[in-house]
């Protein structure tokens, strides 16, 4: 979506806008058990993140009983920016019929829509045609970004930002399978609840925040990182979830190495990158875990005082 109004822009500049390379978060345990995480920023807040560092103000769409980001803490601590500086406005949809009109409407306009969808509901569209729909994105309930471009009698089209394997992309899914997943979201948990029918499109962009800005912005965000790394390392948890989150914080690191790489942080790319391939190792249940996660809050810890001079 942040490339419709910006082109020049890959996945490595829209990480490093987000904060999704940098940042860990550790939790003793998560939905009722004692299991500890260690996860990135959540896909929620990392998106208002990378709004408000390229300045871009979104029209937002939501059931009209759900959950309205606009009213956001304002003295909230998480690193994310404060989601109603960005929202220039909200729809409120009474039905699946209204929302699924209104997303028609905008797509028609010309305008890319960001969805929240249960990707449960779409697992036997995509699972054929995407070798990442086939192991990290198992038929479970679970949210999963989609940026929808198009649409016709049969099929929605959605792009998969996340997907490695690049396939990805205009994926039709069959219109009665886009509406259910975009109104199950319910079916599983996130924090902040993610719908039903939760949709943005940009409404205006403004100046972007430089690379010197986003990279000082980085590491303030990071700098509780080494430390939340660490202390998985004393409890770590290598259970299925668990793993997937390790995958997520190796594709961040590993897209943020690059960012600083084409911005002649050599160095410090270097460091990240080990730190995102050590992630991938562990997430492939190789390596030991307590030894490379102090090994990958060393290496970062690094990285960031290279960034902050």
């Amino acid at each position: 979506m942040a490339n419709y109004q910006n082109p020049e822009l890959d996945l490595s500049n829209i990480i490093a806008y987000s904060g999704e390379g940098t940042i860990a978060i550790y939790t003793s345990g998560t939905k009722g058990t004692n299991e500890a995480r260690l996860t990135t920023i959540k896909q929620v807040s990392s998106t208002f993140s990378a709004l408000n560092n390229l300045d871009i103000s979104i029209i937002m769409g939501l059931k009209k009983d759900g959950i309205n980001l606009s009213n956001s803490d304002p003295n909230s601590t998480s690193p994310n920016v404060q989601s109603k500086d960005k929202v220039a406005g909200t729809v409120y949809f009474n039905s699946n019929d209204e929302a699924f009109d209104y997303l028609k409407r905008v797509i028609a306009a010309g305008h890319p829509v960001q969805v929240v969808l249960n990707r449960y509901y779409l697992y036997d569209d995509f699972a054929p045609v995407s070798s990442h729909w086939k192991s990290d994105r198992a038929k479970e309930n679970g949210g999963n970004w989609f940026t929808v471009t198009g649409y016709d009698n049969t099929y929605i089209y959605v792009n998969d930002p996340t997907d490695p394997t690049g396939a990805a992309t205009n994926l039709p899914a069959k219109v009665n399978n886009f509406r259910l997943a975009w109104e199950k979201t319910t079916e599983f948990q996130d924090d902040p609840p993610a719908g039903p029918y939760m949709m943005f499109y940009l409404s205006q962009a403004g100046t972007k925040k430089s690379t010197t800005q986003i990279i000082a912005w980085n590491v303030n965000v990071a700098n509780s990182a080494p430390t939340n790394i660490r202390q998985f390392s004393t409890n770590p948890n290598s259970s299925r979830d668990s793993l997937k989150n390790l995958v997520y914080l190796a594709e961040g690191r590993l897209a943020f190495a690059t960012f600083l790489d084409n911005n002649g942080k050599k160095e410090a790319a270097a460091l990240y990158r080990e730190s995102g391939n050590l992630f991938a190792t562990l997430s492939d249940g190789a390596g030991s875990m307590s030894r490379d996660l102090n090994t990958i809050a060393d290496k970062e810890e690094q990285a960031l005082i290279l960034l902050s001079k």
